[in-house]
């Protein structure tokens, strides 16, 4: 089984995440948008 490498995101891209989701935008949405992995993220 091959691992997926841990993603590291910065503060300011899950304030920006977080402010778009407060806007309205789905969690299907950004995570698409953003290339963010699933729930385990």
């Amino acid at each position: 089984m091959i691992k997926e490498p841990i993603k590291r995101y910065s503060q300011a891209f899950k304030q920006q995440v977080v402010r778009e989701y407060e806007a309205g935008a789905s969690n299907f949405s950004l995570r698409q948008k953003y290339g963010i992995g699933a729930h385990h993220t």
